[in-house]
């Protein structure tokens, strides 16, 4: 019976439309921050700090819309305002506001950064350069021709490790010869 009475009182003070709110919002933040962080080569961490800003940030919005409500006259205590249709369903059309403006934000976002970056990974500029290499067999030093096997082996075996990074061609040993 009280997990009913907390869940009704957290609905009634707009805690969990609240909390989308600022989950929206920290999205839109976090999105705007993968775009542009990289664009000025900020470290790693920056991004990695900020998630871990607004993670506690949230912790104190939860906490700071359980005790405050904002009312036509700003900021009071939640005890202290008388909670009538109009001040209620005001708070709860400003929220739905955040939250549908938010989210539609993100949305062009998510998409805008899906676009550019699909052009970015689909135009020749931004691959890496037509870089070509070949690997040219041993020497065999001193005519022991027991060795031409590991030779081959071990030119194949250089081939198959510089193919596999993608950021080269590798000609194959037949036309390196």
């Amino acid at each position: 019976m009280k997990f009913r009475r907390l869940l009704s009182e957290l609905q009634r003070r707009n805690v969990f439309k609240s909390t989308v709110a600022y989950l929206a919002v920290a999205w839109v933040i976090i999105q705007i921050a993968s775009i542009l962080l990289p664009t000025f080569n900020a470290p790693d961490y920056v991004m990695k700090v900020l998630i871990a800003v607004l993670g506690v940030g949230l912790i104190l919005w939860i906490i700071f819309s359980w005790i405050y409500d904002f009312t036509p006259d700003g900021f009071q205590k939640t005890d202290a305002v008388e909670m009538d249709d109009a001040v209620y369903s005001t708070n709860s059309r400003r929220l739905n506001r955040v939250i549908f403006g938010a989210l539609t934000l993100a949305i062009l976002l998510l998409l805008g950064a899906s676009f550019w970056a699909g052009a970015q990974w689909s135009s020749p500029g931004s691959t890496y350069p037509d870089s070509r290499i070949a690997v040219l067999p041993f020497e065999i030093v001193g005519g022991d021709e027991d060795m031409t096997y590991f030779n081959e082996g071990m030119t194949e075996s250089l081939i198959d490790e510089f193919s596999k990074t993608g950021q080269v061609t590798v000609l194959s040993l037949v036309s390196s010869r």
